[in-house]
């Protein structure tokens, strides 16, 4: 029985940096290309699932979680990360 000590992966989510960002466009960009990867999800969707970026659930950066040019995608999370100052901790 895992209780009260199991992990609760909403909270134990990684913070999304420029370094990660860059490192998961160049992985991503390597392996797959523009297209999906072999899951089926779109950059925007997996950095959404890897992140919880929330990208699904605002008006705003639902173009982020759907659309399908993984260098649209990159530049505007870069933008939104830049403009934010987040800071470059792995």
């Amino acid at each position: 029985m895992l209780g009260e000590s199991a992990f609760n992966f909403k909270t134990m989510a990684m913070q999304l940096t420029i370094e990660r960002l860059n490192g998961e466009y160049l992985d991503w960009t390597i392996r797959f290309g523009q297209g999906r990867n072999d899951q089926d999800l779109r950059f925007g969707q997996f950095l959404d699932w890897k992140y919880d970026l929330g990208l699904h659930l605002s008006d705003r950066s639902a173009n982020l979680f759907y659309n399908e040019r993984v260098d649209e995608v990159y530049d505007e999370i870069h933008r939104v990360l830049l403009q934010n100052n987040v800071k470059n901790t792995l």
